[in-house]
């Protein structure tokens, strides 16, 4: 990581730290006050829409895990069994220190490829004494690809296998059963295919869920992804539309969708499937979260 990056993550850092530090103080002043301050919650089902994360965050002490899984392509036809017989996965796991700060790790087949991210909130949806119209988080995400290159001179060239997300998430709930995300991007890989791709991309997220019942949910996603520049590749924007089920402890997501990858750089810079055509493909996310109480 170059040294403007870490700047810039350290000033990130500094700053959510301010805003959470500026936060607990209001709320003591207001708790004072007599006044009440109405948070919103539950705008989303769990801590992703659906490929991408959303506002929701796990709540301190917690250590949330997620299994995701992604079938091959149902145009593949019989002979893979309809994407059947080829599938990726992803098992991440994360950790709440506090509220508003979520640390996380993961483990993906694409690539066999290692991801770390940190989450950050920003901003809280609330109504009373302190109005606030939006939830608002950060998510910066690492990842490396740890596959053998098949040149071995490549193979101790730790840079390369690097790329960096970092997202915005801007979400609100609007009344009880439906809730919309915006989530500006950028990506940055140290690697790309040919030199006349680009390093760095920008994409713009739409992400929103609609309450069927007390415990189902309709969900939808869509990234506009900038072009490439790769005249050999044709990319498109990754859609993805799927019902969720939610218990106590349990999210359950079953989704189709045109996107390749599993993990934020894969699913947003590699969909090389179009969605108005029928070449999609089956996945499903499960997450639950457990809860560390301290010794008396």
């Amino acid at each position: 990581m170059t040294p403007v990056k870490i700047l810039i993550s350290l000033f990130l850092i500094i700053s959510v730290c301010s805003i959470s530090a500026q936060d607990d103080l209001e709320a003591l002043l207001m708790n004072e006050m007599g006044e009440e301050v109405e948070y919103e919650f539950g705008t989303f089902i769990s801590n992703n829409v659906l490929n991408n994360h959303s506002t929701e965050m796990t709540n301190k002490n917690g250590i949330g895990f997620r299994i995701s899984h992604k079938f091959g392509s149902l145009k593949s036809g019989p002979a893979a069994f309809y994407g059947f017989d080829n599938a990726i996965s992803l098992f991440e796991v994360n950790y709440a220190p506090v509220d508003w700060w979520n640390i996380g790790l993961g483990r993906s087949t694409v690539n066999e490829s290692m991801n770390a991210y940190t989450k950050f909130r920003i901003a809280r949806q609330s109504t009373g004494a302190k109005v606030m119209p939006v939830s608002v988080a950060m998510l910066l995400v690492a990842n490396c690809v740890t596959t053998q290159f098949e040149d071995e001179n490549r193979n101790n060239q730790l840079a390369e296998r690097l790329d960096y997300t970092s997202q915005l998430l801007i979400a609100r709930k609007f009344g009880k059963n439906f809730s919309a995300q915006l989530t500006p991007t950028y990506i940055h890989r140290n690697l790309v295919k040919i030199k006349a791709d680009l390093n760095d991309l920008v994409a713009l997220g739409f992400g929103a869920t609609y309450k069927i019942k007390q415990h189902f949910s309709v969900n939808a996603e869509y990234f506009w992804v900038q072009k490439h520049n790769t005249p050999s590749t044709e990319y498109f924007n990754p859609l993805s539309v799927g019902v969720c089920y939610q218990t106590s402890r349990h999210a359950f997501e079953l989704f189709v969708t045109n996107s390749n990858g599993i993990t934020e750089t894969q699913f947003l810079a590699n969909t090389t499937n179009d969605f108005l055509k029928g070449d999609v493909r089956i996945g499903f996310n499960i997450a639950t979260v457990f809860t560390l109480k301290s010794k008396k």
